[in-house]
């Protein structure tokens, strides 16, 4: 039987019980930055390629040539040529947009992410969350279970170093940058190289604290994908390997969500993908219908969202607990 897709999906249980307990991780991926204007992967290495060409450091015709590569080969080779003049690549300007209309997508996106959650990650270089103001959530009162009143906006902090990434996992008012961000350009993950010292297997040697965090992330947290579409292999083992931790202890459960937007003649593809995300990843697909507005409707879903689950800050409970695991 084909699965129906509603242009804001029905909420889940699980979903819900996270949100209003505090342990809900929004994991935000590039898909929700190019509906602020950032660019894709694709088209960042290849501007970050014209920026080299603009500095006299490559040639139109050399950029020709480097045309069919991958973005990750052409940003590794864009690094190096970088390294070599001394050239200081300008991020800011190759990640972020004056399109207006763009940015002001970006904010009731970002906005809307903002009620859901305390804490994010990220694997976007851009600064989109770092800079939005969150207010304190609201402390639900243990005896009345109403929400007390919120204090003022806060700033963000972000996070862009690995070896900071275990201890502010769970700080509230946090972005912690997986792959690195701008305002720490040493810890920008963008070559091959990087990459697979940044996900190297710790079995045989000192503790990778990526993937640390990441087991603790999917462990002890309950996250919401936006914009993102479980590609990497990396971060996908580790949700795996949580969801059959559980399996074998018998305590199955829906903890992890992925949004993701299809077409109305696409139902058959969500009933088949529901089954494999569920089944193979352990991850709950909620499809969004992108008849109407495209990937847009995202901005929709999302506000529908934290209207009806803000966040609530996590319980005294919970901060014991997770200090206990950490341990």
């Amino acid at each position: 039987m084909d699965t129906k897709i509603e242009r804001i999906p029905k909420i889940p249980p699980g979903l819900r019980d996270a949100a209003q307990r505090g342990v809900l991780i929004p994991f935000v991926g590039a898909g929700a930055s190019r509906l602020a204007g950032s660019p894709g992967w694709k088209e960042f290495a290849d501007r970050l390629l014209q920026q080299l060409v603009g500095a006299g450091r490559l040639t139109y015709a050399e950029v020709e040539l480097l045309r069919h590569l991958t973005p990750r080969v052409k940003l590794s080779l864009a690094q190096s040529l970088a390294k070599q003049f001394e050239h200081l690549i300008d991020y800011s300007k190759l990640l972020h947009t004056d399109d207006q209309t763009k940015k002001e997508m970006g904010d009731r996106l970002h906005r809307a992410l903002l009620s859901l959650g305390t804490t994010f990650v990220t694997t976007n270089y851009d600064e989109w969350l770092d800079k939005m103001k969150a207010p304190e959530p609201p402390i639900v009162d243990t005896v009345s279970a109403q929400p007390q009143i919120p204090n003022g906006p806060t700033q963000m902090n972000a996070v862009c170093r690995k070896y900071d990434f275990v201890v502010n996992m769970f700080q509230p008012n946090t972005v912690i940058h997986l792959h690195g961000c701008m305002k720490d350009l040493d810890s920008m993950v963008l070559t091959m190289a990087d990459y697979m010292h940044h996900y190297a297997n710790d079995r045989d040697g000192d503790e990778n604290q990526v993937l640390t965090f990441l087991k603790n992330l999917f462990g002890m947290r309950s996250v919401l994908f936006v914009g993102y579409g479980l590609e990497e292999y990396e971060i996908l083992e580790q949700i795996i390997m949580q969801a059959r931790r559980a399996s074998e202890t018998g305590r199955v459960e829906d903890r992890h969500y992925l949004l993701q937007g299809f077409f109305s003649h696409e139902s058959k593809l969500v009933e088949h993908l529901s089954n494999y995300y569920r089944h193979d990843c352990g991850v709950v697909l909620l499809p969004f219908l992108r008849d109407e507005k495209d990937r847009e409707q995202i901005v929709d879903v999302l506000e529908a969202f934290a209207e009806q689950i803000p966040a609530s800050s996590p319980m005294v409970l919970q901060d014991l607990n997770d200090m206990e695991n950490l341990l």
